[in-house]
Formats: structure tokens, sequence, C-alpha cells
């Protein structure tokens, strides 16, 4: 079963392939599916954000101060997360 975060990403790239059809929605909704492998490898690819996307969820508007390794540390365990969660439609990986 593909989650829910998976289809979302192969329906967008779909849509950006299928640009230019006469029936674009028709397009998408016929083959979406042919996208999965590589929505799942974007995803995949995100799994370890960078070293300025953890900074800047740091100190986020003041919200997060938690110190830098610390806060880091507590960021990129919830991003992970968040990312095997829309890899695997139970979050179990």
């Amino acid at each position: 079963m593909t989650s829910r975060m998976i289809e979302q990403v192969a329906r967008a790239l779909c849509g950006e392939r299928g640009r230019g059809e006469y029936n674009h929605s028709d397009y998408v909704e016929r083959n979406w599916q042919n996208h999965v492998r590589f929505a799942n490898a974007a995803i995949e690819a995100m799994r370890e954000p960078t070293p300025e996307m953890l900074t800047k969820a740091v100190y986020m508007d003041d919200y997060i101060h938690v110190g830098d390794e610390e806060g880091k540390n507590i960021i990129l365990r919830a991003w992970q997360a968040m990312i095997d969660t829309a890899l695997c439609e139970d979050g179990a990986k």
C-alpha cells in the first residue's frame, strides 16, 4: 500500500510530466502510480536534512532554542520520524 505522502508526491511528479496533455487530470489519474518509485526515492533523499536546515529549525522565530547540538538532535529525530512515516503507511521502518 502506498502512503498518502508518496501518492501526493507521485501525483505531483506525474502532473509535471503530463503538462500539456489534453485532459490533464485524467492523465494524472491514469498514470500517477507509474511515478511511485520516483516519489519514494525523492522522499528518501530528503531523510537527512542539510546542516543549514537544522540550524534554521533550531532558531526558527526564537520558538525552539534548545542549544545548538541538543536542539539539532531533537529536530533531526523529529524530521526523520516524519520522513519515515511518509515512506511507510504505518510509520514503521
